[in-house]
This record gives structure tokens, C-alpha cells and sequence, in this order.
């Protein structure tokens, strides 16, 4: 039976990620894009992320399957639901939000505003980690080492939780600490936990 997927190849595939959101804004400050096209490439991106973050959920669990038939399309309906926010955004760096003084652009903000979207991935593979649970399966939310927003409070409080009642899964960006979430869902049947924090 493969072993379970290791939290240091989610670390790895996000630090991946990450790097080419940082290519991405570079490519934009050398004009090689335009914001349009900056804001397409980063669209590609987070959906192709969405979906390696589903799939390494699915193997964290115990279903080994490469890739399922709906992985892409759960992908992006994952990125579409953020829609508003990714498309305010890319209109943000095109009416010159993230322009410096000199008229450069400030690479580090809009970088910094990148990792947000990169970071909520984590949350995907955690709800792909508990949809590919058994469904008697049930699960404790622990807190991370770190302070606690009075949602992740509450809801380490109210485990264990089964699919049907977890209402939401650790950097899914629900909770009031959103994608900074350090928290981390442990199943109960074996102690298998889902991804913690990759920074």
C-alpha cells in the first residue's frame, strides 16, 4: 500500500507555486505582460495549484489515483468562487495601484498580495484530504502554535466533526485568521493529519 503523501511535498509544491507568482510579477515590471495578460497567467496558475492541491489531499487520505476526472473542474470552480476578489486585483495593478513614486512597480506588495491567493490552496487539499476520508470518518480541529482567532477557538471546541458538519477546513480562508490559519485537522480513525502551514 503507497505511503500517505509527506507535509514536505505539499511544502515543496507550494514554495513551487510560489515562485512562479513571483516570475509572473516580475514578467509584469519588465512589460514582457500586460496587466490583462499578467492577470490571465495568474488565473492559469491558481487553477492549476487548486488542482495539485486537491490531488495531494486525496492522497494524504488514502486514494492514490494520479488525477480524478473532476480534479481540474473542482480546481476551478474553486478559483472562480473568488472571482470578485482575483478580478479586483488585477484591476487594482492595471489602474497603477501598485505604482512606486519613480513610476516603477512595487513588486513586493503585489507579491505579497499573490501569496494570499497561493496560501488558500492549502485549504483545498485539506477539504480534498477529508472528502477522501471514509464517510464514517471524523475529525478534531487542533490548534496551530500560534495565536488563535476566536473561530479556530471555537471550532477545536466543537470537535470531533464529520463531513457533513466540518463547515469549513484550515487556510480555506473562512475562519476570521483566513488564509493565515494555522490550524490542522487530525483524523481520528488513524491520526492522520491533513496539511499544516507551509511558511
Amino acid at each position: 500500500m503507497p505511503r500517505p503523501i509527506a507535509q514536505a511535498t505539499f511544502d515543496r509544491q507550494f514554495s513551487k507555486q510560489a515562485k512562479q507568482a513571483t516570475l509572473l510579477v516580475r514578467k509584469l515590471a519588465d512589460s514582457t505582460y500586460d496587466p490583462e495578460t499578467w492577470g490571465d497567467a495568474f488565473h492559469a496558475l491558481l487553477w492549476k495549484s487548486h488542482t495539485d492541491a486537491i490531488v495531494l489531499g486525496r492522497k494524504r487520505a488514502g486514494d492514490h489515483a494520479r488525477i480524478h476526472e473532476d480534479d481540474h473542474d473542482l480546481g476551478l470552480s474553486i478559483v472562480d468562487a473568488d472571482a470578485d476578489f482575483l478580478n479586483t486585483f488585477i484591476d487594482d495593478v492595471k489602474n497603477g495601484r501598485y505604482l512606486l513614486e519613480d513610476g516603477t512597480l512595487n513588486q513586493a506588495a503585489i507579491n505579497a498580495r499573490a501569496r494570499l491567493y497561493i496560501n488558500k490552496t492549502r485549504g483545498s487539499a485539506n477539504e480534498a484530504f477529508v472528502n477522501a476520508s471514509d464517510d464514517d470518518d471524523q475529525f478534531e480541529w487542533q490548534l496551530g502554535f500560534t495565536e488563535h482567532c476566536p473561530d479556530c477557538i471555537e471550532l477545536a471546541a466543537g470537535s470531533p466533526y464529520d463531513k457533513g458538519t466540518l463547515w469549513t477546513h484550515p487556510g480555506q480562508g473562512d475562519t476570521a485568521c483566513l488564509v493565515n490559519c494555522a490550524c490542522v485537522l487530525v483524523r481520528v480513525s488513524d491520526g492522520r493529519k491533513g496539511f499544516q502551514r507551509a511558511f
